[in-house]
């Protein structure tokens, strides 16, 4: 019934326990895996977990082109999308299926506990506000990459834009389409960008590709 694609990079830590959690929902029939270039051993860890698809990509591809890997496996009627570094608290990916599945929404999102420390605090304002600007609508959450959605909007939105703009082209194609969407609180968590120079290149770069993908907008 739903498809979890979940791209990796040198997430040799979190990876196992992140499918072993989405093994536990119900809803859940496949899990596909890509191990985006990593130097780790995420790839060995991810097979210890017995995806029902795992490839590697021998270079770094970043998100959305490790994604786009994995979209030829998808032939469910409902799509998910989850970070590799969510752990055990990807069962909470279970609060996302129910608003879908049944009718009432085509995309849910999820929502994460305000942090103590580190972060997206300046990302996430730009990409509040530059998505508010550019269409009118609100998000919370507007680079959650915890997503559930209806194979159409999945359609609509692959393939998927390439490195950070993902999550920012995904909801430039819910406000054009008018899709329903919702915002729903969990308890997930994961790691957090550090606040030294490499957490500052990260978040700049992230920046970057939000301002980027809003100022390209979709056909």
């Amino acid at each position: 019934m739903l498809t979890i694609l979940i791209p990796a990079y040198n997430e040799e830590e979190t990876i196992k326990a992140t499918i072993e959690s989405l093994r536990t929902i119900p809803e859940v029939q496949k899990i596909c895996v890509v191990d985006d270039g990593s130097k780790d051993n995420t790839f060995l860890e991810a097979k210890k977990a017995d995806p029902d698809v795992l490839i590697k990509s021998e270079g770094n591809l970043g998100k959305g082109g490790a994604l786009n890997r994995l979209i030829e496996y998808v032939d469910t009627p409902f799509v998910g999308m989850v970070d590799a570094d969510l752990g055990q608290s990807a069962v909470e990916l279970r609060k996302l299926i129910s608003p879908v599945l049944n009718g009432n929404y085509d995309l849910s999102i999820a929502g994460f506990p305000k942090k103590k420390k580190g972060g997206l605090g300046i990302t996430m304002k730009v990409a509040k506000k530059g998505t508010k600007l550019k269409t009118g609508l609100d998000f919370d959450f507007p680079l959650s990459g915890q997503r559930v959605m209806s194979l159409d909007v999945f359609k609509a939105c692959t393939p998927f834009a390439q490195g950070f703009g993902v999550e920012t082209f995904m909801n430039l194609i819910v406000a054009k389409k008018k899709y329903r969407f919702i915002e729903v609180d969990t308890n997930m968590s994961h790691r957090y960008t550090a606040n030294d120079f490499k957490g500052y290149v990260h978040r700049g770069r992230q920046c970057l590709a939000i301002l980027s993908q809003l100022a390209r907008g979709v056909k």
